[in-house]
């Protein structure tokens, strides 16, 4: 990997994964989704209040790897005030940056797809929007 590239990655992925916005527990929410990768052990719940097909709340709480945290904010962030057709279309772009065929991802979409750079890193910046995807798809 190029040193700039590298660079961005660690600053962009260090920097979101320290926020803690959207970081707090909600045991009261409508919708508890877990989200836990055994392999390295990730672990996450989110917290969804739903009004009708919007995204009312959104908050998450765990443990996991800069990638897997920074990813689960970006999610958090993004859902917020959403309805669910605009969730799916997020996802889209999501596993479209992810495999880098998104145009103009902006530079965390762009620091997320770098993690397919490391072995293994990549279920990690997945993790929270696959348990998301799996969780709306099942409405």
């Amino acid at each position: 990997m190029r040193p700039e590239l590298k660079a961005l990655y660690q600053k962009i992925l260090l920097d979101r994964a320290k926020s803690t916005l959207g970081f707090e527990k909600g045991p009261e929410a409508q919708h508890i989704i877990e989200a836990y990768n055994p392999v390295c052990g990730d672990q996450f719940k989110l917290f969804l209040d739903l009004d009708t097909d919007k995204v009312d709340h959104a908050s998450y709480h765990g443990y996991g790897c800069a990638i897997s945290k920074a990813s689960t904010s970006l999610l958090i962030e993004s859902i917020q005030g959403k309805n669910l057709d605009e969730c799916r279309k997020l996802i889209d772009f999501f596993k479209q940056c992810m495999s880098g065929m998104a145009t103009n991802p902006g530079e965390i979409y762009q620091a997320l797809a770098l993690s397919k750079e490391f072995p293994g890193r990549q279920q990690c910046a997945v993790l929270s929007w696959q348990a998301f995807e799996n969780f709306i798809d099942g409405l």
